[in-house]
């Protein structure tokens, strides 16, 4: 596995002082101020395909029990591999339906799956409005300062991670990653799409509905249906999963 430590301390030690113009709606933070940018988790078969998966920003709480851990870099070493995006199972399952697709490699364990992987998010503070998350790809007033530092930490841990394949939320964001010299840019629709009703694209008569016959596709699919929790991706189970054989079929044609 790639060690992150040296990631870890860069970042842990970078100056942020950019992000003051935003300090009203940054959510990770402590009454000491703004906490580490988020550092990437490393799966121990990381090398085996180096595929680096990209989340957004999802809203971490203040005194959410990560705040008390992550404010100083030797605890942030011992606590990275904890770190995770969100949606995470979702995310997995995407994982796993490429790996199926591309390699023939059928990993059922979400546990598994994140071993094979490196995960964070794009952006590495997240905002909050105190109703909801902030979108930071398109709904900050004046964003240049917070794109600017969050584009130079991205850009050094791909530097650093030096992926083979990265899949993405789609954003303005792909942009740098591309200019970066990253062209093995794969970009997903973010899951969170599935919440919303996906324009009616995600039922059997929908515009992304593919029948599935092979069946160790639909016994993969079963499987990671089963290991999502009991929350708003629960409820949409077949959305969910012609949401993952969209992307099985276009990955594997």
């Amino acid at each position: 596995m790639i060690g992150v430590n040296e990631l870890v301390d860069l970042f842990c030690n970078w100056n942020i002082s950019s992000l003051s113009a935003y300090s009203s709606l940054i959510s990770t933070k402590d009454e000491k101020g703004t906490f580490p940018p988020y550092v990437p988790f490393v799966g121990n078969k990381y090398d085996k395909y180096r595929m680096f998966v990209y989340g957004m920003a999802q809203n971490v709480k203040q005194n959410n029990g990560y705040l008390a851990q992550y404010t100083d870099v030797e605890k942030v070493k011992r606590l990275y591999k904890s770190i995770d995006i969100a949606p995470r199972q979702i995310m997995y399952a995407l994982i796993g339906v490429y790996l199926y697709a591309k390699y023939k490699v059928a990993i059922e364990n979400f546990t598994e799956i994140k071993e094979h992987i490196a995960i964070t998010n794009y952006y590495k503070f997240s905002l909050n409005d105190g109703k909801r998350d902030i979108n930071p790809n398109r709904k900050l007033n004046n964003p240049d300062s917070y794109w600017e530092l969050n584009d130079a930490l991205s850009s050094r841990e791909l530097e650093f991670l030096k992926p083979e394949v990265i899949i993405s939320f789609q954003g303005r964001h792909n942009t740098v990653i591309r200019k970066n010299g990253f062209l093995n840019l794969v970009t997903v629709n973010n899951p969170s799409w599935i919440l919303q009703g996906a324009r009616g694209c995600l039922k059997e008569n929908g515009s992304w509905y593919r029948m599935q016959t092979d069946t160790n596709v639909i016994a993969l699919l079963t499987k990671y249906i089963s290991q999502i929790d009991k929350n708003g991706y629960q409820r949409k189970t077949e959305a969910v999963k012609i949401y993952l054989g969209k992307y099985f079929y276009d990955w594997s044609n």
